[in-house]
């Protein structure tokens, strides 16, 4: 019997907040009333502050004072170099990853990679890049490197709106959940040189797309 998770007013809200922006129903920069989306969702204002906390603390949202809410800009040089450095740590991590991950963390990162493939099966795009970032994450935190993992974790948050890049691209899931499998692969048989060399290759196709997007028809640096 399959068992559905109940959700709370303020996780219904968090997932509907974070859909549409991902979604581009909200752009950068736009405003976002709390008693609209209150009533959209048919809640009080209460879950749509606690869902936008939430999404502040990811940086999708940034809070100004006397005018609320907005959608985070993305097009500023810090998020790009933040990503650019995200990605080289990423490399260092998953050979780390590779060199010392245990056999049950394997089957757990085997489980998570299974519940990614579904939602970019089911083309749940949202939910497959908060799953990958989960998946990232945990599997970086058995590369016995504490200080490499804590350095990752506000890089991931930093780069978040850049998801909004990604999801525009067609294909995109499918060809990272491909990527991920292979680099899982490499990880499972504990070939860290090979894992590091998979992920900056597929890291340098996610920087192209993102300063192609970037930069398109601005000339900036």
């Amino acid at each position: 019997m399959e068992v559905q998770k109940i959700i709370t007013k303020s996780e219904a809200a968090y997932n509907a907040i974070k859909n549409a922006i991902f979604k581009m129903e909200y752009k950068p920069g736009d405003r976002i009333v709390i008693r609209k989306i209150a009533e959209q969702i048919g809640v009080s204002d209460i879950p749509v502050r606690e869902a936008l906390s939430r999404l502040e603390s990811e940086n999708l949202v940034d809070m100004e004072p006397h005018v609320g809410y907005r959608v985070k800009q993305i097009s500023n040089r810090d998020t790009f170099e933040n990503l650019e450095i995200t990605y080289e740590l990423e490399a260092l991590a998953i050979r780390k990853t590779a060199e010392n991950i245990s056999d049950e963390e394997i089957m757990k990162a085997e489980k998570q990679l299974k519940e990614m493939e579904d939602l970019a099966f089911a083309e749940e795009y949202v939910a497959y890049l908060s799953k990958a970032r989960e998946y990232k994450l945990n599997l970086y935190r058995t590369g016995n490197n504490s200080k490499l993992y804590h350095t990752l974790v506000p890089l991931f948050h930093a780069t978040n709106p850049l998801g909004i890049i990604y999801l525009s691209v067609p294909g995109w899931c499918q060809y990272s959940m491909d990527k991920h499998e292979e680099i899982f692969n490499a990880v499972r048989n504990r070939d860290g040189e090979k894992a590091y060399n998979l992920m900056r290759e597929y890291k340098a196709e996610g920087l192209k797309l993102v300063a192609q997007k970037f930069f398109e028809g601005t000339g900036s640096e």
